[in-house]
């Protein structure tokens, strides 16, 4: 069960940026018995990423326009969730940037595209800070959709950690409110349950 000293902020970040959509592969070549990670090699994870500061801005300009078009249309978190603003936003966008680039795929940056996948065609980004965080899944979540823990270390740097399909990911052992009882239940993945490669 996730340490609910931490998994409370954890859930809290979880729920602060929307899902965003990448460019898919135009053709995903014969990976034997492999699946390929969105049409691209399979990585080895974990994989840690520095963004370059260059990237990082234009990951905190996307981060930022989510934000401020999120507000103009009167869209609010989910969940219950009180967030940090546009730094979540932020966050969430430098953490897709830095997974596509683990990944070896292009980012397209989408905004306010919500649950549509992340990365390619069914993936999904989720960022924390917390260095033994858990990879957070919702009941209503596709399951479908690969789901993919990153850690952000520092500012600029990313780990991704591993990943694990949605119906995979929900299970009764691992749905809890973390310690939050005004916020629904959610499906807390331990790191070591999730796929590295």
């Amino acid at each position: 069960m996730p340490d609910p000293t931490f998994a409370k902020d954890q859930l809290d970040q979880a729920d602060a940026a929307p899902d965003y959509q990448l460019d898919q592969a135009d053709a995903a070549p014969d990976w034997g018995d492999h699946i390929p990670f969105d049409g691209a090699p399979a990585p080895t994870l974990p994989k840690t990423v520095e963004l370059t500061w260059p990237q990082w801005y234009v990951a905190a300009q996307v981060g930022l326009l989510r934000y401020i078009t999120s507000r103009q249309k009167g869209l609010e978190h989910k969940y219950g969730y009180n967030g940090h603003g546009a730094i979540d936003d932020i966050q969430a966008a430098a953490a897709e940037f830095a997974t596509s680039l683990a990944m070896n795929i292009s980012w397209q940056a989408g905004v306010n595209t919500f649950k549509d996948p992340d990365n390619g065609e069914y993936t999904q980004v989720r960022v924390t800070k917390h260095e033994d965080g858990c990879l957070i899944v919702r009941k209503e979540d596709p399951d479908t959709h690969r789901y993919v823990l990153v850690i952000q270390e520092a500012e600029t740097r990313f780990s991704v950690v591993g990943w694990i399909w949605g119906g995979d990911a929900k299970q009764e052992q691992w749905l809890t409110a973390a310690g939050n009882n005004n916020r629904p239940r959610a499906y807390f993945v331990p790191q070591q349950e999730l796929s590295t490669w």
